[in-house]
């Protein structure tokens, strides 16, 4: 899957990625794991979560727990 969870399972995987990526930086709320996951993604971050395909964020997440 590339881009947008549509269906419920879809949906579900992605959250699990999440919650993974979560559990190996319990130090940090849900927000600022977001946060820090798209800084330095997109130029403008104020505005980039809205645009975030949901495989990216939950890659990104990935990504910045793993450094």
């Amino acid at each position: 899957m590339i881009g947008r969870a549509v269906t419920p399972e879809q949906k579900r995987a992605i959250l699990e990625r999440i919650f993974e990526a979560w559990g190996k930086s319990p130090q940090q709320r849900l927000g600022q794991l977001i946060s820090n996951s798209i800084h330095g993604h997109q130029e403008d971050d104020t505005a980039s979560l809205y645009f975030v395909e949901d495989e990216i964020l939950a890659t990104w997440a990935e990504e910045f727990v793993s450094r």
